[in-house]
């Protein structure tokens, strides 16, 4: 069976690239985004053939392979790799990320590292729930996810090992979100921003706004907004939605633009551009050298089009200031985690200053 999903996957990315080669930009289904969509997918899920290693090895084992080099389809493998490592651990393992290869890891691995880890967690014990559990049980499984997470991952990173969780909910288990993020909240309020982004990240691989239907991109916004009851649930969602867009479309800046678009219509600058910058600083931490990439986001447009002032003030400025202003204090900082939540620009500005003892 899992043989046969990837055969289809393949054929499909494959129709894809050929359909949209041959039909005009746009016509029924962005075509390039589909085959940038699958292939994230198909890289993260079948992660055992790109390291060439069965599933359910040990973790040390799994991250002895682990892609090391900054290409973009890397990403998706190590979170992959990060997936396979917690499926195969126990729910009482300690120290996956800091004990045995792990600890040998770069710097550059350890956001898709802790994602990957941190969706198997969720799913793990998610899956040991009945059909129709009481609150108890609920409030029980997310205090055990956040105890392993924060037993395994590297210090500070506890928030990029526990977000996956609003991914794993609202995809596998959506009746039990709002019990989840009620849960969540109990915790600690933070906790709960998390689970959001997470349900935004989710949302941009779900069935229903899988195909990137360019005029049903500005309705497949407002119903990702929708999803949040309060304010600050919403900022998080729509920021998750926007960091895994851009990320899976990193390539292609003509894809940004167009949702930069339909944000513009809804008035969702805030959210558009902190799900931006968060995505390109986290592509920054996971590809330092890489100037191909976050050189296409910063490069100004000239002229005073409507699309270029967007451009310019929604992207380009921005991405440049986050780049160069905030990356920096936040890398030193050990404070990189912080971008799996929205936060206003003054906001990472201050997370971003690093104590003078620090220097």
């Amino acid at each position: 069976m899992r043989d046969a999903l990837r055969s289809g996957l393949e054929w499909t990315q494959q129709s894809a690239r050929v359909i949209g080669a041959l039909t005009p930009s746009g016509f029924l289904c962005d075509w390039r985004e589909l085959d940038n969509k699958i292939e994230a997918f198909r890289l993260f899920q079948y992660a055992d053939r790109e390291i060439q290693m069965p599933a359910n090895r040990p973790a040390s084992t799994v991250f002895a392979r682990a892609p090391v080099g900054e290409t973009f389809r890397s990403i998706w493998v190590l979170e992959g790799s990060g997936h396979m490592a917690g499926l195969a651990a126990s729910l009482t393992v300690q120290g996956l990320l800091t004990d045995a290869n792990a600890a040998n890891l770069p710097d550059t691995a350890l956001i898709p590292l802790h994602a990957g880890m941190g969706t198997a967690f969720a799913e793990k014990l998610f899956a040991g729930l009945s059909s129709s559990p009481t609150m108890p049980e609920i409030s029980k499984t997310v205090a055990r996810f956040v105890d392993i997470c924060r037993a395994n991952c590297r210090p500070g990173w506890e928030d990029a090992c526990m977000e996956p969780l609003g991914l794993v909910v609202r995809c596998l288990h959506p009746n039990l979100l709002g019990p989840v993020s009620v849960a969540m909240e109990a915790l600690s309020p933070q906790l709960r921003t998390l689970l959001w982004h997470g349900v935004g990240r989710g949302l941009y691989f779900a069935p229903t706004n899988f195909l990137p239907i360019p005029l049903a991109r500005k309705r497949i916004i407002q119903g990702v907004a929708e999803e949040a009851g309060n304010i600050e649930d919403r900022r998080n969602v729509l920021a998750g939605y926007i960091w895994a867009t851009t990320l899976v479309n990193l390539p292609y800046t003509d894809l940004i633009r167009s949702v930069a678009a339909a944000c513009s219509e809804l008035k969702l600058r805030n959210e558009f551009t902190n799900g931006l910058t968060s995505a390109l600083m986290a592509w920054r931490h996971m590809a330092p050298d890489d100037l191909r990439y976050t050189g296409n986001f910063t490069q100004p447009h000239a002229g005073r089009s409507n699309d270029a002032i967007l451009w310019n003030e929604w992207v380009a400025t921005p991405v440049r200031l986050a780049l160069e202003d905030i990356f920096p204090g936040m890398k030193r900082s050990n404070k990189i985690p912080a971008l799996y939540t929205y936060r206003t620009y003054e906001e990472l500005r201050r997370l971003s200053v690093v104590p003078e003892a620090a220097e």
